[in-house]
């Protein structure tokens, strides 16, 4: 893929204490197939627990300092972006090798400022935990991906406490501007992994977990993932588990 006239993406990750599934986060950027001069991952790290460090195109933000919710450390990494677009990169999630080529050509091809996946893959309540291609219905928010300006122009995210902030930007975003569908339906790009560890943010699948789990974090050990996700070949993906911060 030729690097011309190709806009600037920015992925933004926050993380805390989740070492295994920041590897697989940085691993799952590194094998994407977008030119490495267009991209850029901004890892925001408020458990001081790595060094600051950085690579060819991405870098990580260490600090002490706890953020008080979610939103605002989000808003902390739109601050350091450069791109046109900016894609979130939670880091429990999977990111296949062509996700940021398919996003970019709907860019390309569509006047909009928000791009929504056409269908994604999912282990979200299938209790065998086999994954199976879902349209997201405006779930799933680390698939989601939005232009800087239309992000810089509603504000950023909500800073709020609600356990719905992404879907408070959502419409914030819907509001301001158009949307359009990246991916194909067939092939989707992105895997949301749904889990009942503490690792995942989405942890026991209600508000009142989820607000356990963040008010609980910083007390908490991480319990790191195990495996790979089930449904793919362990062979083809390993690539995801290899990299070491």
């Amino acid at each position: 893929m030729r690097s011309a006239g190709l806009p600037l993406v920015s992925c933004i990750c926050p993380t805390y204490k989740r070492p295994q599934q920041l590897r697989n986060a940085l691993a799952c950027f590194l094998a994407q197939d977008y030119p490495e001069s267009r991209c850029e991952l901004i890892i925001l790290d408020d458990a001081g627990q790595f060094p600051e460090q950085s690579g060819a195109n991405w870098r990580l933000i260490s600090t002490r300092r706890r953020f008080d919710n979610l939103p605002r450390k989000f808003n902390a990494l739109l601050k350091e972006c450069r791109g046109d677009i900016v894609a979130v990169w939670e880091d429990d999630d999977v990111f296949l090798p062509w996700h940021l080529r398919d996003v970019v050509h709907c860019y390309q091809g569509e006047s909009a400022d928000i791009y929504l996946p056409r269908s994604v893959w999912t282990n979200y309540h299938h209790d065998s935990g086999e994954l199976v291609i879902e349209e997201p219905a405006g779930r799933f928010h680390s698939s989601w991906r939005f232009t800087r300006r239309i992000v810089e122009a509603v504000g950023g995210y909500p800073e709020s406490s609600r356990l719905d902030f992404d879907q408070e930007l959502g419409g914030l975003l819907r509001q301001a501007g158009e949307a359009a569908s990246y991916g194909e339906q067939e092939h989707p790009s992105y895997v949301y992994r749904w889990g009942s560890a503490a690792w995942n943010a989405s942890q026991g699948g209600n508000n009142t977990a989820f607000q356990k789990l963040w008010n609980e974090l910083g007390q908490l050990p991480a319990q790191p993932q195990s495996g790979l996700v089930a449904g793919f070949d362990e062979e083809t993906f390993n690539i995801y588990c290899q990299f070491d911060v």
